[in-house]
Parts: structure tokens; sequence; C-alpha cells
């Protein structure tokens, strides 16, 4: 049998503002692992990464990762893969409401299908400081907050079947008061909001598989 090679590299660094990383991976056709190396699309031939989270200032986070998965060839020359990109920034500082926004998307390449999905999400969360609770005669108030908007998109690669499912899109919606105005006395309420609409289909961006 023929002899066949893997290669597997990582980076990080942090410092006082900032922490990142960095994978990359490829496995040869004849290489022979210990353990099978596979992900949904298939054997894995090869894995890159990066990611990193920045602190700009001591009450803000940013931070992003990126990732895409590649399968051996078929007979067709086509190679499955998977890509996910994500992004997400957190807003907390002492008196002020926390805030977050992320969003993350994921991108499945195969030879008969192509789907991707996509979810953006915002939340907000605020404890009302002692200063304002003392002002109208409150013991404790929480107010909570969630967006999210989730995105399905299915589309058909050359030489695959018809389509029966464009997409569809899905908004959720919360929001609740939780109010303390007396000592063993709470005060609960809530608004949960869903929706959902279909899409018209894929649009942009070119297919993650190549022909080699």
């Amino acid at each position: 049998s023929r002899a066949g090679d893997g290669i597997a590299l990582r980076t990080d660094a942090s410092g006082s503002r900032m922490r990142v990383f960095s994978l990359y991976e490829r496995y040869d056709r004849d290489f022979e692992p210990l353990f099978p190396r596979v992900f949904q699309l298939g054997e894995l031939e090869e894995r890159a990464a990066a990611g990193g989270t920045f602190y700009p200032v001591p009450f803000l986070d940013v931070s992003a990762d990126w990732s895409r998965e590649r399968a051996r060839a078929g007979p067709d020359g086509i190679r499955n893969a998977e890509e996910n990109l994500g992004g997400k920034i957190v807003l907390n500082k002492s008196l002020f409401p926390a805030l977050s926004v992320a969003y993350r998307k994921r991108t499945l390449d195969a030879r008969d299908f192509r789907s991707r999905k996509g979810t953006a999400k915002g939340e907000i969360e605020y404890e009302v400081p002692d200063f304002i609770l003392d002002r109208i005669s409150l013991k404790s108030m929480r107010v909570y907050g969630v967006w999210r908007r989730s995105s399905d998109d299915r589309g058909i690669s050359p030489g695959g079947p018809a389509a029966d499912d464009a997409g569809k899109e899905y908004d959720h919606r919360y929001l609740r008061l939780d109010i303390s105005p007396a000592d063993l006395v709470q005060i609960n309420a809530y608004y949960r909001g869903m929706s959902a609409r279909a899409k018209d289909g894929l649009s942009g961006g070119g297919p993650l598989n190549r022909r080699r």
C-alpha cells in the first residue's frame, strides 16, 4: 500500500486586548488515521479555521470566527464543503443596559444540493440601578428582550433534482419585565411573538465545491 501524509497546524496569540487563533489540516487520500476523520458531508480532506476576540475598551467585546471543511473529491471531481462564519458584539457597562448583537451563517455545498442557514440575534438586559429604584419606590426591576431572525435557504446544485423548498425566514421576539414593589412581592410580565414567511430562494454567492 502507498503511504499518505497528514498535516495539522495551529497558532494562538493573546494579549491584554485580544485573543486570536488559526487552524489548518490536510490529509492525503492514502493517509490512514487512527480514528476516522469525517464530517457531515463526507471524509475530511481539508479543514481551515480562524477567529479572535478583541477588547478595544473594557466594556466592549468584539469576536469573529470562520471555518471551512472540505471532503475528498468524488468521481465527478466535486468536493462537498461546509463553511461557517460568525461574529458577536457585546456592550456591558455599569449602570447601562447590557447589549449584544450576533450573526452566524452556515453554508453546505454538496453534489446535489446547497443549503444556507443564517441567524441574526439581538439581546438587551437591564437591571435598574438602586438610585433609580429609590425614586420610583421599587425594590428591583429587570428588563430582558431578545430578537432573532433565522433564514433557511435551500437550493439545488447543477445536476441535482428539482428543488421543492425555496427557503423560509423566521422571526422570534421576546420581552420580559420583572418588578418587585415590596419584599416577597414579585410581578412578572412577558410577551412572545413568532412569525414565518417563505423566501424566493438562494441569491448571490458562488458554490464552495469546485471541480478539480
